[in-house]
């Protein structure tokens, strides 16, 4: 993957566009908001844009590391020996994680962190006005996970999709019947607005979830 390039466009709001040479061999590149991280094939990760509430400062030393995120102002990175570590605002709790072990999976919402477990179920922290971090009781069988700004997303084993959180635009209304699913957006865009108490403009990514279906149907979870 040495040959691997970025190429860049938008808003430039804190250098977010400004490729620099130690971007190469880039196998993940999440984007916050006016910053950008990068996990490289070696397992290392480099933060080279806007740092303004430390989210691209890695902690010295981090390695073996299996994926990224990226929240509004803040950072994830799980290791392949399952630990998590995070980076960045920490306004409400978003970075201070749990006691939590068996991690497989991590997703950022805006202000908040979610872990997929290797017993197919769910962690969430960070802030919570909107229920985003209340996972479903009883919620296991889940396969992968998803956050948009103020909202979770979940895939489990038979094809079927759960979300909680923030549903003043429908968001978490799964559509009626929706089966076969095999992939969820694994980042929806997150922009910034007051507590989400209003209705975001057309075209906010953090108001919406998308899923990818086989057209062959699967037999529907209870």
């Amino acid at each position: 993957m040495a040959d691997t390039q970025v190429v860049p466009w938008g808003n430039s709001a804190g250098g977010s566009l400004g490729v620099v040479p130690e971007l190469t061999d880039i196998a993940e590149l999440p984007a916050g908001n006016a910053f950008v991280i990068a996990k490289r094939g070696d397992g290392t990760v480099f933060g080279p844009r806007d740092n303004s509430l430390g989210q691209c400062n890695i902690p010295v030393g981090l390695t073996s590391v299996a994926t990224i995120a990226a929240g509004y102002s803040h950072s994830i990175a799980l290791r392949t020996d399952s630990s998590v570590v995070c980076a960045g605002s920490n306004s409400d709790g978003e970075s201070i994680v749990p006691s939590i072990q068996g991690v497989v999976g991590i997703a950022a919402g805006e202000n908040v962190s979610l872990a997929l477990l290797s017993s197919a179920t769910l962690a969430a922290w960070g802030y919570n006005g909107n229920g985003e971090c209340n996972i479903p009781i009883g919620h296991t069988g889940v396969s992968a996970i998803a956050a948009g700004g103020h909202h979770g997303i979940s895939l489990r084993g038979k094809g079927t999709v759960r979300c909680w959180g923030h549903n003043l635009e429908g968001q978490c209304a799964v559509p009626t019947g929706l089966r076969g699913v095999v992939g969820i957006a694994q980042e929806c865009s997150i922009r910034r607005r007051s507590r989400v108490t209003e209705p975001s403009s057309v075209g906010d990514g953090m108001a919406m979830g998308i899923a990818m279906f086989r057209q062959e149907p699967l037999e529907l979870e209870q």
